[in-house]
């Protein structure tokens, strides 16, 4: 599944290296972004959608370390939830 998934990922030029040209900054999806949601099962292990409309990976298939600076840092400790 993680070979499908691949080949339909979209890189964008504001993912983090080595996905895209912006440096890295600690901020990454798994590490805490609440717009983070993880897809069901195995390949939600590496593999969710970013819920942030403010993102330019807003509703995109999104590999847990692209990441992007629409990172927001969850609040209540809960992880993979949204407003």
């Amino acid at each position: 599944m993680h070979d499908k998934l691949w080949k339909i990922l979209r890189l964008l030029g504001t993912d983090y290296e080595p996905y895209g040209p912006v440096a890295r900054n600690g901020s990454e999806c798994p590490r805490g972004c609440r717009h983070f949601v993880r897809l069901a099962g195995d390949v939600g292990n590496v593999w969710g959608v970013c819920s942030n409309p403010e993102s330019p990976r807003s509703g995109l298939l999104t590999l847990e370390l692209q990441g992007c600076a629409g990172f927001e840092a969850m609040t209540d400790g809960a992880a993979d939830e949204t407003d």
